[in-house]
């Protein structure tokens, strides 16, 4: 069956798109390049297509080719030929671009960053140059958090597998791998070297249950161990669990457990983790400590009651969490609640209008999103909802809302409407600035999508969120802190509590060392908050 895949994907991606002649353009003497520059023409007019017809702005596909070719010899060195730029504008067709972009690709030669699919994906993300920096080659992901490149489905992410990186390495070794190279390139190398250095553990999956830690240097796999011979044949094997398209499409038996050893700063004997591959939900909604069970304790100030929930990426069952959430303060007698969205990046929509549905009443607008492209309509109005389990919770308790720098779209969506709509006070610095929503678009790949802002979301009362490339710091974007609840920040010190936060979530359940974060003190937001909901509570 593979073999029967990659016939179809090669009939369909080296077919000649209407238009076009059914003889390739001249090729020089080393075919195998023409080959591979051709593909690659192909796939980058194809996606470029239908880019243009999805962004959220008027954009020609003839300058998002320009701007994928710029990023090609920007990366190569040199500037893009004036000659090239000018044949791509005056082109009247598909053909005509197509013989451009290959010229162009023949031209930058056969070099180690090129090689494969590389050059397609580089070029395809360098789109960004006339759309976003949000705009980017994606590969469909399975059982991984939102927020990742690539969790192996463990739940972890190491150093140099970005995106980018990952794409490419999938295209390369999988099944579509004849597409850009006449043979599979069974020894392709991996997007990281013989050092395999954890960069993040997401809270809640089987790498964080286990005790993995950012840093930690993954030496053995399942006994195995890495080093410059075998980490290409390892690092397939790993990306397997969760890319079957890496292994034939047969998946890998998820039954046993990955077991693999690590070294660790501070400990000098090395540490082996066994890693359930039973698969897990993502987990966005922490608390102040996790008890000996694994659950959250949202309580932050017994004695005065104040709940604290921070909201991290706005996965699909976050709306549901958050309401657990608040049910389990509601039962503890919370008197108010600290909503950290410092460190949220946003996500899914529906969880995020969900989540606001717990706070504002049903059917409370939330804002406009506003589209280039008309489906039913060019304008959408988002109402909170608290989804088919019905009613909100805690109405009426005070809410203070920790925002900063690093708040981004979700986050700024539920900070904003709170805001708009007196429910809560907004504490610390202004938010990033990004409003955009993101749309998938399908390859001819299957698997490999690309994301693109597909329309802008506006305030409840009318401003922009979004911070444009010339956006001046007097305008109207993002959120910014309620007058008088302004916290002045440095950015190593909003690094630093980021850092600490994240550990804390990923703090095994019943480990009861403390650690900064647990201390309100070295938090000047939370005592600001604090502060001020005692002040709410008293008043009653």
């Amino acid at each position: 069956m593979p073999g029967m895949v990659v016939s179809v994907l090669l009939a369909t991606v080296l077919a000649a798109p209407p238009g076009l002649p059914k003889d390739p353009p001249s090729r020089p003497a080393d075919r195998q390049l023409s080959f591979e520059a051709e593909a690659f023409g192909r796939q980058l007019l194809d996606l470029a297509d239908r880019v243009s017809g999805e962004y959220v702005k008027l954009v020609d596909a003839r300058d998002l080719l320009i701007a994928g070719l710029t990023e090609l010899y920007a990366i190569s060195g040199q500037k893009l030929p004036e000659d090239i730029r000018t044949k791509m504008l005056q082109g009247t067709g598909s053909s005509d671009y197509l013989r451009t972009l290959t010229e162009a690709r023949v031209a930058l030669g056969r070099r180690d960053e090129f090689a494969g699919w590389k050059s397609f994906v580089l070029a395809a993300n360098g789109f960004s140059r006339a759309t976003d920096p949000y705009s980017t080659l994606t590969w469909q992901k399975t059982n991984s958090a939102a927020a990742s490149d690539c969790d192996f489905g463990m739940g972890f992410e190491m150093e140099g597998v970005t995106s980018a990186r990952w794409v490419a390495y999938v295209l390369d070794s999988g099944s579509v791998a004849q597409i850009m190279s006449q043979e599979r390139t069974e020894a392709f190398q991996p997007p990281v070297g013989p050092k395999w250095v954890v960069k993040r553990v997401f809270p809640g999956s089987p790498a964080a249950v286990a005790g993995m830690r950012p840093g930690d240097v993954i030496t053995h796999l399942n006994s195995d161990e890495i080093s410059p011979e075998s980490n290409s044949q390892l690092f397939r094997k790993l990306a397997s669990f969760t890319t079957p398209e890496l292994n034939d499409g047969t998946p890998i038996d998820a039954s046993r457990p990955v077991v693999v050893r690590v070294k660790r700063v501070g400990t000098p004997a090395p540490v082996d983790l066994s890693i359930s591959r039973a698969g897990y939900v993502p987990e966005s909604i922490y608390g102040v400590i996790r008890r000996i069970d694994g659950a959250w304790d949202y309580m932050l100030d017994r004695e005065a009651k104040i709940g604290y929930i921070r909201l991290g990426t706005v996965e699909m069952p976050a709306a549901e969490a958050f309401a657990g959430a608040l049910r389990t303060l509601a039962s503890e007698g919370a008197t108010g609640i600290v909503l950290d969205l410092r460190w949220c990046p946003g996500g899914y929509i529906d969880p995020t209008v969900r989540i606001c549905g717990r706070i504002l009443t049903e059917g409370t607008s939330l804002g406009t999103v506003k589209y280039r492209v008309k489906r039913a309509t060019d304008v959408e109005e988002y109402f909170a909802s608290a989804g088919q389990t019905g009613g909100s919770a805690n109405l009426t308790l005070p809410i203070a809302v920790l925002v900063g720098c690093d708040t981004t779209g979700g986050g700024e969506m539920i900070a904003a409407a709170l805001q708009d709509h007196k429910r809560a006070i907004i504490v610390g610095q202004r938010t990033f600035g990004k409003a955009n929503l993101m749309n998938i678009v399908y390859t001819t790949i299957p698997g490999l999508t690309y994301r693109v802002s597909r329309g802008y979301s506006f305030r409840q009362n009318g401003k922009v969120r979004h911070r444009f490339p010339d956006s001046k710091p007097s305008d109207d974007w993002g959120v910014r802190p309620d007058r008088g609840f302004e916290v002045p920040t440095t950015p190593d010190y909003s690094a630093k509590l980021r850092t600490l936060a994240e550990s804390q979530a990923i703090r095994p359940a019943g480990d009861l060392n403390i650690v900064a974060f647990d201390d309100p003190l070295e938090d000047p937001q939370k005592l600001l908050a604090v502060k001020f909901l005692k002040e709410q509570i008293a008043k009653k």
